[in-house]
C-alpha cells in the first residue's frame, strides 16, 4: 500500500511537471505573439524598460526584455534597484481602477529607471486545454511618460498543443467558418433578452484575443448588430485602452465587448472505406468566451461561450478496381472468422447429407440388381 502511494505521488508529480512545462511554452508562444506587433510600434530612438509583469511565475519580463532588444528597441531594466525587487514581490497591475492611479505609479518606476516609456503587463490567463493543451493570455501595454498615452498594447494569446491527436488551426476553411457562425447563431437569443444590456445601445468591439483571420471579431460584430445595438468599431486593441478613451470624453452611454477564443484545434485526419469511396474524417472544436462590460463601473453586464464540437466528412478518393479485388480474400477471410461455428456445422451437416445419399443409393440399387 505505501509504494502504491509512493507510485502514485510520483505520477501526480511528473504530470504537473508535465502540466506546468506546456503552460510556459504557451506563456511563452504568447509572448513571441507580441514580439511580432512590438516590431511595428515606433519606440526607435527612446527608452524602454518594464514594470514587473503581473501573475508572472517565470521570466516573462527577461524574455520580454529579450524581445524587444532583439527587435533593434532600447531596454533599460534596473533589477538592483530595491524598488524593482519590492514590485517584483507585489506583482500585480497598478491603479486598477483609475487612469490616473496607473499612469502616476508607472511614471515614479519609469523616471527611476531613467526611461520614456513603460511597459505594463499580467497574465490574464493560463490554463491546460484537456490532456495535451495549453492556453495562455498576456496582456501588455505601453504607456509614454511624455505625453502620458497609450502608445502601444494588446492582448496577446497561444494554444499549444503536444502530441499527434489534434493539432492547432492557423486558417479557417468554409466548413469551419460555417460551424462557428452557426455556434454565434446559437446565442443570439442570450443577448437580445439580457436586460442589462439592452438600455446600452453603442458597444465598443475589442478585437477577441487569438483570433484567426479575424473572422470570430467580425461574427461578433453581427451578433451585437442582430441583437439590436449598435456595435463601434474604433480599433482599440485592449479593454483598459477602450475604458480610458471613455472616461477622458465622458461618454458615458458606451459599453465595451471582448473575449477571448481559448480553444480551435482540429483532430487528426482518420480515413476509411465506405462502400466505394475513401473517407477522410476529423473533429473541429473550439471555445470561444465574450463579455460586454460597463467601462464605468466594470461590471460585466453579459456573458456567454460559443462552443464548437462538430465532424467532417470528405470523399478522398474511389476505391479501385485493384484494392476492391485485394479486399475479396480480406472479407472472405473476416466471413470466415466471424462464421465459423456456422461453417464447421454446415460441412458437418453437408458430409452427413452426402453419406445418407451415397448410402441411400446403395441400398436402392442393391434391391434392384438384376439377378
Amino acid at each position: 500500500m505505501k509504494k502504491f502511494a509512493v507510485l502514485l505521488l510520483a505520477f501526480f508529480a511528473a504530470f504537473a511537471v508535465c502540466a506546468s512545462d506546456l503552460q510556459q511554452q504557451a506563456l511563452k508562444g504568447a509572448l513571441d505573439s507580441a514580439g511580432e506587433s512590438l516590431k511595428k510600434a515606433e519606440f526607435q530612438g527612446k527608452k524602454v524598460t518594464i514594470y514587473p509583469i503581473s501573475g508572472d511565475e517565470g521570466n516573462l519580463s527577461k524574455q520580454l526584455e529579450n524581445i524587444l532588444i532583439g527587435n533593434g528597441i532600447t531596454c533599460v531594466v534596473n533589477r538592483n534597484d530595491p524598488d524593482y525587487d519590492r514590485l517584483q514581490e507585489k506583482k500585480h497591475l497598478p491603479g486598477n481602477s483609475r487612469a490616473a492611479q496607473l499612469f502616476e505609479e508607472l511614471t515614479r518606476f519609469g523616471r527611476a529607471q531613467s526611461a520614456d516609456i513603460v511597459i505594463v503587463g499580467q497574465v490574464k490567463d493560463c490554463h491546460l486545454i484537456g490532456k495535451n493543451g495549453a492556453y495562455a493570455e498576456i496582456l501588455l501595454q505601453a504607456y509614454d511618460l511624455n505625453s502620458k498615452k497609450y502608445v502601444w498594447g494588446g492582448n496577446f494569446v497561444c494554444r499549444k498543443y503536444q502530441g499527434e491527436e489534434v493539432a492547432g488551426l492557423v486558417d479557417l476553411d468554409a466548413e469551419v467558418k460555417n460551424a462557428i457562425t452557426s455556434g454565434f447563431k446559437e446565442i443570439e437569443s442570450s443577448l437580445k433578452t439580457s436586460g442589462k444590456v439592452n438600455g446600452k445601445r453603442k458597444i465598443i468591439i475589442i478585437p477577441l484575443a487569438g483570433d484567426v483571420n479575424n473572422y470570430v471579431t467580425d461574427q461578433t460584430i453581427q451578433l451585437i448588430s442582430a441583437s439590436g445595438s449598435i456595435p463601434v468599431d474604433i480599433k482599440f486593441p485592449t479593454v483598459d485602452m477602450a475604458e480610458a478613451y471613455l472616461r477622458d470624453n465622458k461618454l458615458s452611454d458606451y459599453l465595451v465587448c471582448y473575449g477571448s477564443v481559448r480553444k480551435l484545434h482540429k483532430s487528426t485526419p482518420v480515413k476509411f472505406q465506405r462502400g466505394n469511396e475513401y473517407i477522410v474524417s476529423y473533429t473541429v472544436t473550439a471555445e470561444i468566451r465574450l463579455f460586454i462590460s460597463d467601462p464605468l463601473t466594470r461590471e460585466v453586464l453579459w456573458t456567454d461561450r460559443v462552443f464548437v464540437n462538430e465532424t467532417f466528412e470528405s470523399a478522398a478518393e474511389s476505391v479501385s478496381a485493384k484494392e476492391k479485388l485485394k479486399q475479396i480474400p480480406d472479407e472472405i477471410a473476416n466471413d470466415v472468422a466471424d462464421n465459423w461455428r456456422g461453417i464447421i456445422w454446415g460441412l458437418i451437416i453437408t458430409i452427413a447429407v452426402l453419406i445418407i445419399v451415397v448410402v441411400g443409393i446403395k441400398i436402392f440399387f442393391s434391391y434392384n440388381r438384376i439377378r
